[in-house]
């Protein structure tokens, strides 16, 4: 179980899906047709439960372009015909061809989700303020955010930007630590 979501980040970093590709994971990739918010599925897919793909990113080429939350997947671990995405604004749009590739953090949110479970469980003793959902999840997102960025910064030679943004993701989880 981690904190935060795929959703949480792009919230944050709604380009992230595309801008950290090379340290996502991804699980799949294809083509299909994008209707309205659904995307239905051409190629051929591994068999991936829909529990995975439930809050992953759908990162979608062509016209429309972007990264968009899944929301639902058809139950089971049989190839999967048609991913509800999350999008707004694209109801009245013709059905169009579209790349693919869903992609998650999920490994990145984990290391966060687990480091936060630890700082949880070692300072019970101290006067901690009550559990808060929402708190977690924003330390959890900030938490992840940094990672992603540090660990970027570290694999490309044009680093400038990325250091920014870990220092800045980092100064916040440092804060949000404090409403844990």
């Amino acid at each position: 179980m981690t904190y935060c979501t795929d959703f949480d980040l792009l919230q944050y970093e709604p380009n992230l899906a595309t801008e950290a590709a090379m340290i996502a994971q991804e699980l799949t990739a294809g083509s299909g047709t994008l209707d309205a918010n659904r995307l239905a599925i051409h190629s051929a897919l591994p068999a991936i439960s829909s529990k995975l793909l439930v809050g992953a990113i759908a990162v979608v080429g062509g016209a429309v372009g972007g990264s968009f939350p899944i929301e639902r997947a058809p139950a089971g671990s049989k190839p999967v015909p048609t991913l509800v995405l999350t999008m707004k604004g694209l109801a009245d749009r013709l059905p169009t061809p579209a790349q693919f590739s869903v992609r998650t953090f999920y490994p990145h949110r984990r290391v966060i989700s687990d480091l936060l479970r630890g700082l949880r469980a070692s300072s019970r003793n101290a006067a901690m303020p009550t559990h808060d959902d929402a708190a977690l999840r924003r330390a959890c997102a900030l938490g992840t955010l940094h990672l992603i960025y540090s660990t970027l910064a570290t694999a490309v030679h044009d680093r400038a930007d990325l250091l920014i943004r870990a220092q800045v993701y980092q100064q916040l989880y440092r804060k949000s630590l404090k409403n844990i």
